[in-house]
């Protein structure tokens, strides 16, 4: 897996591409931030996404795009 200089994934050659998965929870404190907008775009999974996001949403009540 590669990332660009903001974190976001870059498409691999590789073909076998392992990409970790971490909740907005752990996102959010890893880097001590306040979102107040979230862009959501994961084919079917905005559930889970929103689900693991549930204490950021609460607390910081950012705008969602789905």
């Amino acid at each position: 897996m590669a990332l660009d200089a903001a974190g976001h994934v870059v498409r691999s050659p590789a073909a076998d591409l392992e990409i970790p998965i971490q909740t907005l929870e752990e996102f959010v404190a890893a880097r001590g931030i306040a979102p107040d907008t979230l862009e959501i775009d994961v084919e079917g999974m905005e559930y889970e996404v929103l689900d693991g996001a549930r204490q950021t949403l609460e607390r910081h009540s950012p705008l969602v795009f789905l």
